[in-house]
């Protein structure tokens, strides 16, 4: 099931949402239980030694010591050393978890989903990365499965983090007040529900990631990575915005980990819930976050292990039906990534798709995104090298095969004055539609609405955000911005849902809705 959701002014908190279902299943098993019973520590006590799977716990804990040992200085000079630290580290984390299976509802089958994961996971990784025998990995999976049925997650890509009203303005508005909801939403599910929770953000000299305080706070409750995109590749930033919860739902979309995100941003994104191929899909783009940002001193692979490879990609797409309760509501879906040194062997780049859903378009493209630029905008010198790879598939839509198009970029105070003329540029391609009955290219800036009652202005606030495009065959949502650097050194998401039936798909209805809205909205205007 899915649903899309477009925010303006203040709206419902889709990313609190993402949340507030496990805190009601929390809350609802909590009212349901019985008293608790006074305890007998002694007893306990003895049951708890007298457990096999403390001795079990303990015999792990020694291997996994031993091995990381052997890792340490028998692997120096490797190149599976990589896959060798994190079959140990796995086996270590794994080890101190069998210690508290003995206070679980089901011990032998929580152990022994612990026990099969370090065997089969753990064991195919150190036989691949002692023997080179590329044969064992395809078990490895298997074994994570059984890791993953023993817990539950949340995993959550960001470029920054700005939940608290502090964050933002030293006399927070009362609107803040939903990202504080957020921080100790996570808390919760953290210290009352035992979830694991992992954040990568973006680690750049310039940001203020490293000394955050909504960070800082969440840092005592999971684990944090920071991606350096100019360390890893010379330039760029994690730009990417997604939340995986439990491997099989997923949040993807414009959103900022940022309270004004979801009040004072115009913003859009997908859930897709109860879909675990496609939430794993999203999770090994995660995973590459993940290890990428284990130290200063990973390199990114020439070649990505194949436990990277997208399962979906634009040649072969999931398919399914999103919505079980609406006849023929089918898609064709595939997720996709930028830049490509983040990419595996079968996943599709962003910029990849988007110029393959531009030119598969014959009767109409509809565009929502926040800047649009033809350029290399972040170069660190002045000049700015131009890109027209996406400007000329939009005009060889128009001029080959008569296609209606529509742009809708925003302005607001950081927009650059040159952007309107790059736009106003495509625009005079309607010379040939008024001369032979062809296709067009109509422009538009957003301008957000201004609040006559708010006296002190929010800072980045009040700007339509989003990055989407709809044509007569595909929805495409993403994350990136239009302009060279977020498709060559930056790190972004998209997803592609080619829609198979578009007159019976309440998705693809809803999204072409919510353009026609704001395109035909009276904060539209005209660029003179």
């Amino acid at each position: 099931m899915s649903f899309l959701q477009s925010y303006i002014n203040i709206p419902k908190d889709l990313l609190y949402n993402c949340f507030s279902y496990l805190n009601y299943s929390s809350q609802k098993m909590a009212t349901q239980s019985a008293p608790t019973p006074k305890l007998n520590f002694q007893l306990i006590a003895q049951q708890y030694s007298a457990s096999p799977w403390i001795k079990i716990a303990a015999i792990c804990g020694a291997s996994a010591v031993v091995l990381g040992a052997y890792g340490a200085h028998g692997l120096k000079k490797s190149d599976k050393r990589a896959i060798f630290e994190t079959a140990n580290r796995y086996h270590f984390y794994h080890s101190l978890a069998l210690l508290a299976t003995p206070f679980v509802h089901r011990p032998n089958l929580v152990g022994g989903l612990f026990l099969g994961g370090m065997m089969i996971f753990s064991g195919t990784c150190y036989c691949n990365a002692i023997t080179g025998n590329e044969m064992v990995v395809r078990f490895t999976p298997f074994g994570g499965m059984m890791f993953i049925l023993a817990q539950h997650t949340i995993d959550i890509a960001s470029m920054y983090w700005t939940m608290l009203g502090t964050d933002v303005m030293p006399n927070p508005v009362p609107e803040s007040k939903i990202g504080e909801k957020i921080i100790q939403s996570l808390i919760d599910s953290v210290r009352k529900r035992s979830i694991h929770l992992r954040i990568v953000v973006n680690d750049q000299k310039s940001n203020d990631n490293n000394n955050n305080e909504d960070l800082k706070i969440l840092g005592e409750y999971s684990q944090i990575r920071r991606l350096n995109f100019e360390r890893l590749i010379g330039a760029g930033i994690l730009h990417t915005k997604f939340i995986i919860v439990d491997q099989k739902d997923f949040y993807l979309g414009s959103a900022n980990m940022d309270w004004r995100s979801l009040t004072h941003v115009k913003e859009l994104g997908i859930v897709i819930q109860n879909n675990p191929e496609l939430a794993k899909d999203l999770l090994k783009i995660f995973e590459m976050y993940w290890l990428m940002g284990e130290s200063q001193e990973s390199i990114l692979p020439t070649k990505w292990p194949s436990k990277y490879n997208a399962y979906y990609n634009l040649s072969n797409p999931y398919q399914n039906q999103l919505n079980p309760n609406v006849n023929d509501d089918k898609y064709n879906i595939f997720l996709t990534s930028s830049p490509k040194q983040f990419c595996s062997q079968t996943r599709t780049n962003d910029l990849d798709a988007l110029i393959q859903i531009i030119d598969e378009a014959e009767k109409f493209i509809y565009i929502a995104v926040m800047d649009y630029y033809p350029l290399f905008l972040y170069e660190k010198s002045s000049y700015h090298h131009y890109w027209p790879i996406i400007d000329d598939s939009l005009r060889r839509a128009v001029w080959e095969r008569n296609v209606q198009i529509r742009l809708l970029a925003s302005y607001w105070n950081d927009t650059r004055p040159y952007m309107s003329v790059f736009l106003k540029s495509l625009q005079a391609l309607n010379f040939h539609n008024n001369n032979n009955g062809g296709g067009s290219i109509e422009t538009k800036l957003f301008q957000f609405p201004e609040c006559p009652f708010r006296k002190n202005p929010i800072p980045y606030s009040g700007v339509n955000h989003n990055k989407y495009m709809i044509t007569d065959k595909v929805v495409y949502i993403g994350t990136s911005n239009w302009s060279a650097d977020y498709f060559i050194n930056t790190g972004g998401v998209g997803i592609v849902l080619n829609v198979t039936n578009s007159n019976h798909s309440p998705l693809y209805d809803q999204i072409h809705k919510i353009f026609q809205r704001d395109w035909n909205s009276q904060f539209a205007k005209n660029i003179e």
